[in-house]
C-alpha cells in the first residue's frame, strides 16, 4: 500500500504521464497484460502442465515485478532510461497491479469457457490429457488391486476437499479422489493417494472409480449444475450410495433434500459457528462474573 501511494505521489507530480504519453502507456500494457502472459501460458501448457495451472502462472505473469522496477531505477541513474521512460513504467505497474486481482477472479470462467471451445481446448489441454491418461493406468491397476476395500470417492480436490481427505486420512478410511487437473491428480498419486483424472459427472470415470461398491460419495465442488449431473450419475451406478454434498447456499439444500442427498450449507455453517463462539464468550464472562 505504501508503494502505491508513494507512485501515485511521483505520478502527480508528473502530471499524470497516462495523458501525456497514452499510445507509450498503451503498448507497455499490452506487452506486460497480454503478451508476457501469453507466453508463460503456452510455455506451461507445452510443458504439460493443465489449462488452470497455465492460465494461473500466465495472470501471475500480468503485473511489472520489484526486480524490473529496481532495474528501471538503476538504468535511469545511469542516463540509458529517459526519465519518460521511468514514469511510464511507474504508471503500468500502477495498473498492471489494480488489474491483476481483477484477471485471477476470472481464471475460473476463463477455463470454463475455453472448455466449452472443444477444438481449442484439445489443443492446450493435450499434453495434459495424455498425462492424466498415464495416471488413470497406473489408478486402474491398484483399484485392481483393493477395490473392495474403498469406503469413500471423493470429487473435487479444492479446498473443502483436501479438508475432507485429511479427515479420511485421520481415520484410516480407503477412498478415492476424482479431480479435473491432472496436475494435482499427478501429485496426489506420487504422494500415495489412490486418484483419478476426469469429470466426476460422466459415467465412466466413476465407474473406474469402483462406485458401485462404495459406502459413501462426497461432492465437494461448488458448481450446483455439475453437482446433480454427478449425483444422477452416481445414482445409476449405485442406487444405495449415500451422498454428501456442499453447497454454498441455504437454497441449494433444499433442492438436493428432494434429491434425497445430504449436504452441508456454508451459510449455515457459518451462522452455526458465529453463534457458536458467541456463545462461548458469553459463558466464559457469565463464569467469571459468578467466581467474582
Amino acid at each position: 500500500m505504501l508503494v502505491i501511494k508513494a507512485l501515485l505521489c511521483h505520478l502527480q507530480m508528473k502530471h499524470f504521464i497516462v495523458v501525456l504519453h497514452p499510445g507509450l502507456v498503451l503498448a507497455c500494457l499490452f506487452v506486460i497484460l497480454f503478451v508476457k502472459p501469453l507466453i508463460a501460458g503456452l510455455i506451461a501448457t507445452f510443458l504439460g502442465y493443465s489449462v488452470r495451472t497455465a492460465l494461473t502462472v500466465a495472470f501471475g505473469m500480468a503485473s511489472v515485478g520489484e526486480i524490473s522496477f529496481i532495474l528501471a531505477q538503476e538504468t535511469k541513474r545511469l542516463n540509458i532510461l529517459p526519465q519518460e521512460g521511468y514514469n511510464v513504467l511507474i504508471a503500468c505497474t500502477l495498473i498492471s497491479l489494480t488489474l491483476t486481482p481483477i484477471l485471477f477472479r476470472c481464471l475460473l470462467p476463463l477455463e470454463s469457457w475455453l472448455r466449452e471451445r472443444n477444438t481449442i481446448w484439445r489443443h492446450l489441454n493435450s499434453r495434459a490429457e495424455k498425462k492424466g491418461r498415464d495416471a488413470n493406468n497406473q489408478t486402474k491397476s491398484e483399484l485392481a488391486r483393493c477395490y473392495q476395500e474403498l469406503s469413500f470417492v471423493v470429487v473435487g480436490y479444492g479446498p473443502v476437499g483436501q479438508e475432507v481427505v485429511s479427515s479420511l486420512q485421520d481415520i484410516n478410511k480407503k477412498h478415492l479422489i476424482i479431480d479435473w487437473d491432472a496436475d494435482i491428480i499427478s501429485h496426489l498419486i506420487h504422494n500415495g493417494h489412490i486418484a483419478l483424472y476426469g469429470d466426476g459427472s460422466q459415467p465412466e470415470i466413476l465407474r473406474d472409480s469402483g462406485i458401485e461398491h462404495a459406502e459413501s460419495l462426497l461432492i465437494t465442488l461448488s458448481d450446483l449444475a455439475n453437482t446433480i449431473q454427478i449425483i444422477a450419475a452416481a445414482r445409476t451406478l449405485n442406487p444405495r450410495i449415500r451422498i454428501l454434498v456442499r453447497t454454498s447456499h441455504l437454497a441449494s439444500s433444499e433442492r438436493l433434500a428432494m434429491m434425497d442427498v445430504e449436504s452441508i450449507s456454508i451459510e449455515k455453517e457459518t451462522a452455526h459457528a458465529m453463534v457458536d463462539v458467541l456463545l462461548m464468550e458469553t459463558n466464559k464472562k457469565n463464569g467469571h462474573s459468578v467466581h467474582q
